[in-house]
């Protein structure tokens, strides 16, 4: 949109790549941040405009602008102050209430002690409810992507909208149902920035700051809201009443450029349990995890190398690349990590897998030499953390899943059927074989019944895939 572009400058970054100031286009917005070494906000300055803050042993916030920040024994924030809220009740605090999984549960808008907007959560931690005194809307999920909103009473046949998304979880494409259809177009951090309707004219802009602050213009780009759009910054939840967004594990605050509760997996991808990281490189749609992001630009040359092998297997080059980097891959689930990952976090192994792609002759030479170096990653990044693992299978008493372990697994799969070993036999025989793939559970921990239900199916177009919960190390074996 004419005027919002940015520019950083010279000295937009400091020496470890951190953003410290930026201006906008239209040379009405201009700011800068003073940084810790660790990356809290020390200082935030705004249109030459000021603002001190402090922070706890946790970095926690404490204080903006004198103004001050509470928390409950696990560091959830229950109050926001005046100074870093945007509306509508902009010279009022916000208080916020948290069950015992540390999920949002009620905020107070108006300051007088009575709850203003509820939040509903079902067992697998989605929010599937949000009543404002005026409106209680059902989502209706699908995985952790809402397909639809309802008014509460209403009938299936009935809802608000409906969604459609593309291939990323935060990336909706459609959205039907009241006041026609709605088309969403996005930028390259999935930040939606205009909306058309069926005729393809523009009824929505959306322009940002570098945190996720949100301007909405109509069509002709005059400041105004009329589309009742939720999904904007990174694709992700806005809520006016409550100036944060819905992250699904956690809520963000644009002002703050922060999280208001910590990171529910710990100090995994930085120092701060509180800090917010939105690099083109990096995507964590589940919030339980780091998934370093395949470059987009490798994808030709990989679509290229690879073209037949793709066609057999019935993949795009973005879902092979998401099954050895990512951790929601056709049967990780968002909650397991890629252990190599998890082990080395600051993403070497994704480059690893970029250099050997570009580096390689065929697609063959390239899933021959990832299988190769997968056991010295896990060793090479065990060594460093001293982390336990068992039978090069992952001990998930110290980690979240069997994501390097199972990958080993499925390579393996591909070679032997896909490209044949030796070399000498490439790409041949694509044999959708069921393999069992183990996850090793601690012994304390009950299989769950869903675990235990999983049909056989094919995922992805990858060979037919079984969850088997074991005790013991592990041997694939065909079924």
């Amino acid at each position: 949109m004419n005027g919002y572009g940015f520019d950083v400058g010279t000295s937009g970054y400091d020496d470890e790549d951190r953003l410290v100031s930026w201006n906008r286009d239209d040379n009405n917005l201009d700011q800068a941040w003073n940084l810790s070494l660790v990356g809290d906000w020390n200082s935030v300055t705004e249109n030459a405009s000021t603002q001190s803050r402090t922070h706890g042993p946790t970095h926690e916030l404490l204080t903006a602008a004198g103004q001050t920040i509470t928390h409950d024994a696990k560091g959830n924030q229950t109050s926001i102050p005046a100074v870093l809220r945007v509306s509508p009740s902009p010279n009022l605090p916000l208080s916020l209430q948290w069950d015992f999984e540390n999920k949002l549960i009620s905020a107070d808008t108006d300051n007088d002690a009575v709850a203003d907007v509820t939040y509903q959560w079902d067992a697998l931690g989605r929010r599937v409810g949000r009543d404002d005194g005026t409106t209680n809307t059902v989502f209706v999920q699908s995985g952790h992507q809402t397909i639809a909103d309802y008014t509460s009473g209403t009938a299936a046949a009935s809802p608000t909208y409906n969604y459609a998304y593309a291939s990323y979880i935060d990336e909706p494409v459609m959205r039907a149902g009241t006041g026609g259809n709605r088309y969403y177009h996005r930028g390259q951090q999935y930040s939606v920035v205009g909306l058309t309707n069926g005729s393809g004219s523009v009824v929505e802009r959306y322009a940002y700051s570098a945190y996720g602050g949100v301007d909405t213009f109509d069509g002709a780009g005059v400041a105004t809201s009329s589309s009742d759009n939720r999904y904007t910054y990174t694709g992700r939840e806005w809520d006016n009443d409550l100036d944060l967004y819905h992250y699904r594990a956690r809520m963000y605050c644009s002002l703050s450029g922060r999280f208001v509760s910590r990171d529910p997996i710990g100090y995994v991808d930085g120092y701060s349990q509180y800090g917010s990281y939105f690099a083109i490189s990096d995507l964590d749609p589940s919030g339980l995890s780091k998934h370093h992001w395949f470059p987009q630009a490798l994808l030709p040359q990989l679509n290229g190398k690879c073209s037949e092998v793709f066609t057999r297997l019935g993949v795009s080059g973005k879902q092979f690349i998401d099954l050895f980097t990512s951790e929601l891959g056709p049967w990780g689930g968002g909650h397991l990590h890629t252990e190599v990952q998890t082990r080395d976090p600051r993403g070497k192994w994704n480059d690893h897998v970029k250099d050997i792609i570009e580096n390689s002759s065929d697609c063959c030479d390239a899933i021959k030499k990832i299988r190769e170096s997968i056991p010295d990653w896990l060793q090479a990044a065990q060594d460093r953390l001293r982390l336990v693992s068992t039978g090069g299978m992952p001990n998930m008493t110290k980690h979240r899943g069997n994501g390097a372990g199972g990958k080993q697994i499925l390579l393996d799969h591909l070679i032997d059927t896909i490209c044949g070993w030796p070399p000498e036999n490439p790409c041949e025989r694509p044999q959708p074989v069921r393999w069992w793939v183990p996850i090793t559970v601690p012994r304390w921990i009950a299989v769950p019944e869903w675990l235990e239900a999983i049909p056989p199916r094919i995922q992805g177009g990858f060979p037919t895939i079984f969850v088997m919960p074991v005790l013991t190390n592990p041997t694939p074996g065909a079924a």
